[in-house]
């Protein structure tokens, strides 16, 4: 049997592919970094469009006193001034204030059939304390800040005696 020959080393060449493999990758890498020249683009239409964006805001309503009659007492209200937007209804609502007590809501935002709402006192024993009402104006999803009045009571075996209806500053 006969050995085999192991043929020559041959350092020059595996040299000279390494020099070309690296000259082709920095001749690839090079070509891909250069720059075309700048490009200039135009565009010219006789026609345009324009439009106007506006802010709105919507006021709170304006104070239009508030009355009372026996055991009930009515605020009004008118529709807020320019610039506000035109409101498309009205919400109130009432808290309950006893003489020796806290603050407590008769009911929530309400939505007014006008510009006025009339709340009836009832009948009790003994009371004394003070209604606070606030009206807001609303458009779609929109509300004013709330204007916001109150009207005293005092209530004694059943004779009712509102000691006044009015509006905050």
């Amino acid at each position: 049997m006969r050995a085999r020959a192991t043929p020559p080393q041959r350092p020059g060449r595996y040299r000279r592919l390494t020099a070309a493999g690296a000259a082709l990758g920095l001749l690839v890498a090079l070509g891909a970094a250069q720059t075309t020249g700048s490009t200039e683009a135009a565009w010219n239409d006789s026609e345009h469009a324009g439009s106007t964006i506006t802010a709105g805001t919507l006021g709170a309503p304006r104070v239009n006193g508030c009355g009372t009659t026996g055991r009930t007492f009515t605020p009004r209200w008118l529709a807020p001034s320019a610039p506000s937007l035109a409101p498309t209804s009205y919400q109130y609502r009432l808290y309950w204030t006893p003489l020796l007590g806290t603050e407590a809501p008769v009911f929530g935002w309400t939505t007014a059939t006008g510009t006025q709402f009339a709340y009836t006192i009832p009948t009790t024993i003994l009371t004394a304390g003070t209604y606070r009402f606030q009206v807001r104006a609303v458009r779609s999803t929109w509300v004013s800040a709330p204007r916001t009045g109150t009207a005293s009571v005092l209530s004694a075996l059943g004779v009712i005696s509102l000691g006044g209806c009015s509006w905050s500053p």
